[in-house]
Order: structure tokens, then C-alpha cells, then sequence
């Protein structure tokens, strides 16, 4: 389960801005699931 609140994204003209929903949440789990398996032995 992941937390689709208050989620930090990139933004139009190089800004950040917080953004909720599960098309938020996604990226971030998928992204730490990626370096987890890049990352071990």
C-alpha cells in the first residue's frame, strides 16, 4: 500500500509542486522498487 498524499513532482517551467492521487503514488513505488533491484547483490 502506498500513500498518494502530498506527493513532491516536478512542475511546468522547472518547478515543484505537491500533488495527490494514486497517479502520484505509482511513480514513487515503482521508482523505489527499480533501485531496489538495481541496487542488490
Amino acid at each position: 500500500m502506498a500513500g498518494g498524499a502530498n506527493l513532491l513532482s516536478t512542475w511546468l517551467g522547472k518547478q515543484f509542486k505537491t500533488l495527490d492521487g494514486t497517479s502520484m503514488a505509482a511513480p514513487h513505488i515503482s521508482g523505489l522498487i527499480a533501485l531496489h533491484l538495481a541496487t542488490r547483490n
